[in-house]
C-alpha cells in the first residue's frame, strides 16, 4: 500500500508544469544601486543649453556658477547645472537647477545682460517648487549681480507667471506679497491652508535710474481661492 503511495505521489508532480519564467515581473522602478547609496535627483537632471549672446557676460560658467539663495544652505554651487542637498535621516531633499538663461539689454547700453533662473524644489513630507531670478552684468572686466529675485512657496507668494516683455520682467505670485531689499517677498495675505490663495501679486521689473527696480506692484483677487495644478512658467524654457 505504501509502495501505491508513493507511485502516485511521483506520478502527480510529474504533471506539474515547469515554473514560467515569464511570469517573474521586473520592477522597472527600482534603481540598481547599493544598499545606502541614495540617487540623486540631480541624475534625472539634463542639463539646458546656453543661448549665445556677444557680450562679455555670455563668457560665465552659468552651469557651474554659484548663486547667493536665501536658504539655510547659503550660497549653492551648481555642477553641470544642478545642486541636490540630500537629507541622511529621511526627511527629503533640496535640488536646485539651472533652469533659463536669457541675455537681455536692460540697460540700453547695447551690451546684454544675464537674467537667470534657479529652480528649487524641496520634497519630503510635502513638496515646495519656487524659482529665484538673478540678473548679471560684466563691469571692468568682473562679473556683477545687479538684481535678485526670490520667490516663496506655494500660497505664500509661491510661482504663479513669469514672462520676459522686451526689456522688462512679468512676475506674479500667489497672495498679497510685498518685495524686501533682499529680495525676498513678505507675504501679507491670508490664508486657511498651504494651498489658498485669495488674492495674487503682480510684479513689472525694468531699468530705472541705474539700477533694476520695480515699475509696478498690482493686488488682484484670486477668485478660485485654491491652489491645485498650478504650473510654473520657468518650466516652460526657451
Amino acid at each position: 500500500m505504501k509502495t501505491h503511495l508513493i507511485l502516485l505521489f511521483l506520478i502527480l508532480t510529474s504533471c506539474r508544469p515547469a515554473a514560467d519564467s515569464s511570469a517573474v515581473i521586473p520592477d522597472l522602478n527600482k534603481k540598481d544601486q547599493p544598499n545606502g547609496v541614495v540617487v540623486s535627483e540631480c541624475d534625472e537632471y539634463k542639463p539646458i543649453e546656453i543661448p549665445k549672446s556677444p557680450s562679455a557676460v555670455a563668457r560665465m560658467d552659468f552651469l557651474n556658477g554659484e548663486y547667493p539663495i536665501v536658504e539655510e544652505a547659503g550660497n549653492v554651487k551648481l555642477s553641470n547645472g544642478c545642486y541636490t542637498n540630500v537629507e541622511t535621516e529621511g526627511l527629503g531633499e533640496i535640488t536646485y537647477t539651472l533652469d533659463a538663461v536669457r541675455f537681455v539689454d536692460f540697460d540700453g547700453d547695447g551690451s546684454d545682460e544675464a537674467l537667470v533662473t534657479i529652480g528649487n524644489f524641496g520634497g519630503g513630507v510635502s513638496s515646495a517648487a519656487s524659482d529665484t531670478y538673478f540678473v548679471y552684468r560684466e563691469k571692468n572686466g568682473k562679473t556683477e549681480l545687479i538684481w535678485k529675485f526670490a520667490e516663496g512657496a506655494r500660497a505664500y507668494c509661491g510661482p504663479r507667471e513669469f514672462a520676459v516683455e522686451g526689456k522688462t520682467v512679468l512676475i506674479e505670485v500667489f497672495s498679497n506679497c510685498e518685495l524686501q531689499s533682499d529680495g525676498t517677498l513678505k507675504d501679507n495675505g491670508k490664508h486657511t491652508y498651504d494651498y489658498s490663495a485669495f488674492e495674487y501679486t503682480k510684479f513689472k521689473f525694468g531699468w530705472s535710474g541705474n539700477r533694476i527696480g520695480t515699475l509696478s506692484r498690482e493686488v488682484f483677487p484670486y477668485p478660485e481661492k485654491e491652489i491645485k495644478d498650478y504650473q510654473r512658467m520657468s518650466e516652460i524654457r526657451p
